[in-house]
């Protein structure tokens, strides 16, 4: 991973981020996308990046959206997952 060491990225607890973003996919196309993610180095590509997400969030509370995405996604996956295999069965 570029510009970080092992210790770096036990510290940042990464390996424990990556798992917890894999099992948020519902495809292996996701989580092969996920399993390509390395932290970021540029710090003004990071601060971009963190803008982006504080308007996203100011987006979601303007449009009173309450929304549990954590729970939605892992009910979509649930649903998703169920569906292959009700169809491999039949």
């Amino acid at each position: 991973m570029p510009g970080f060491d092992k210790h770096t990225l036990e510290v940042l607890e990464y390996d424990k981020i990556i798992s917890i973003l894999r099992g948020l996919c519902l495809t292996h196309y996701g989580m092969n996308l996920i399993d390509r993610l390395f932290p970021m180095t540029d710090t003004d590509a990071v601060a971009a990046r963190l803008d982006e997400v504080s308007q996203m969030k100011d987006i979601i509370r303007q449009t009173e959206m309450d929304i549990d995405y954590e729970k939605f996604f892992l009910e979509k996956r649930k649903k998703f997952v169920g569906g292959i295999s009700q169809s491999v069965a039949s």
